[in-house]
């Protein structure tokens, strides 16, 4: 949250929200001039797949609302969706991490061509790499893009644990 701004309070927030952490669904509890009765669905999908809830004309992601009510306290840095999918609120969905963490949770790049995280074509093989921190790792060419996601996915794993997305979305 930016410096100077003030955050409201979990009170504050749970009197006006009704969260429910199990399907990850925010309602309003009072009429509000973005809804059209109390029990209505809170908030709407921004520009980047996140729900944003306005509450006294601020805008608010709605996973950090989900966070402060069910843990008491505003995140100290980002909230991570762990399944990938921006708009799935539920508590199991959601963990505390840092930006970097946050990065190495990413799906398959819009340009990948190969079909696997950490794999490109180089000549006639598969080229395994993948980035940590400033540091490009090379892993190796392989016959198949399998073979290099194997490398890919094994290393990852080892470096960036329970952060470690080997797959895209979908798989």
């Amino acid at each position: 949250m930016a410096k100077g701004i003030k955050q409201l309070g979990r009170e504050e927030i749970i009197s006006l929200i009704d969260y429910d952490p199990i399907n990850g669904v925010f309602r309003w509890k009072v009429n509000h001039p973005m809804s059209s009765r109390n029990g209505g669905l809170a908030g709407s999908i921004d520009y980047q797949g996140y729900r944003r809830i306005i509450i006294s004309g601020r805008g608010y992601r709605a996973h950090h609302i989900a966070w402060l009510i069910t843990t008491g306290c505003w995140p100290k840095d980002q909230i991570d969706h762990i399944n990938g999918k921006k708009a799935d609120n539920r508590i199991v969905n959601l963990r505390e991490a840092t930006n970097t963490e946050n990065n190495r949770n990413k799906g398959i790049r819009k340009d990948n061509h190969s079909g696997f995280k950490g794999v490109s074509k180089m000549g006639k093989k598969w080229k395994a790499e993948l980035k940590h921190g400033k540091t490009r790792i090379y892993l190796g060419l392989y016959l198949t893009p399998e073979e290099a996601h194997n490398a890919y996915a094994k290393k990852a794993i080892e470096l960036r644990g329970e952060f470690a997305r080997t797959r895209g979305f979908d798989g």
